[in-house]
């Protein structure tokens, strides 16, 4: 499948987090309609912004991302986060998902009443 210019930045900019090991990658405004595989592989990853793009699915490789507390899928096409699964099964930490209205999608029940 050919990719187009947005996806190959997406990958240029998961690459680069990769060898620099930060916790905090955001992929905002890249008019996605898909996220790069590799993107599994930022285990260190703590905070993932996929906002304004125009996704539909997710990867389940997401589900790698161990360390995940926050993501934010704001202003997207989704209509679950990877299907048939609770986000806690397959997201380590993950704490919090934001909407566009910056209300939480879903949050882990241990923190419930923060939120």
């Amino acid at each position: 499948m050919a990719r187009d210019k947005a996806y190959r930045q997406a990958e240029k900019k998961i690459e680069q987090a990769r060898y620099s090991g930060t916790t905090k990658l955001s992929l905002r405004y890249m008019k996605l309609t898909e996220l790069p595989e590799p993107l599994g592989q930022l285990t260190q990853l703590q905070s993932l912004n996929l906002s304004s793009n125009q996704l539909t699915a997710l990867p389940e490789s997401l589900g790698q991302l161990s360390q995940l507390q926050e993501m934010d899928l704001s202003d997207n096409q989704l209509t679950a986060l990877l299907k048939d699964k609770d986000p806690s099964s397959g997201f380590g930490g993950l704490i919090r998902v934001r909407n566009k209205r910056q209300e939480f999608l879903w949050v882990h029940e241990r923190f419930e009443e923060e939120y």
